[in-house]
């Protein structure tokens, strides 16, 4: 459930904007989005991992577990976000203005997807409800 809000709320975020600012939704847009959630999630499942390794497997607790879900992927997480951005960021100098509104909101998108991950995510993993009983409960259902 945290990951889902964390992974949503950036494409929420960044598609809202795009709205708001009376943008056309075309083509171009519509990836933004794919962009945003593909890169958004994979961030998401690399911390969740190493979050559920760390309280499960090595028995540890779950501040302790947050703090290594965040520092050993955290990171590859930013530099790869980086580096997208440094991708999208090409076509700022298009002609092309299509392009350029790609290029800026794609940047925010996945900007808004570091910060989902790595401020937003961890945030809502330190509420009770993610805990190791509350882990193991769920598992127990399943």
């Amino acid at each position: 459930m945290a990951g889902m809000i964390a992974c949503g709320l950036p494409i929420l975020i960044t598609m809202g904007t795009i709205a708001a600012l009376g943008f056309p939704f075309d083509f171009a847009t519509v990836i933004i989005a794919s962009v945003t959630m593909g890169l958004s999630i994979d961030d998401t499942i690399h911390i969740l991992h190493r979050y559920k390794h760390h309280l499960v497997d090595e028995h540890e607790d779950q501040i302790q577990s947050l703090r290594q879900a965040l520092f050993v992927p955290g990171r590859p997480i930013v530099q790869s976000t980086f580096l997208f951005c440094f991708g999208a960021g090409v076509f700022l100098s298009s002609d092309l203005v299509m392009l350029q509104r790609f290029a800026s909101f794609t940047m925010l998108g996945l900007v808004l997807a570091l910060l989902g991950a790595v401020l937003l995510l961890p945030s809502l993993l330190s509420v009770p409800f993610f805990t190791k009983s509350a882990l193991a409960e769920a598992e127990a259902t399943l």
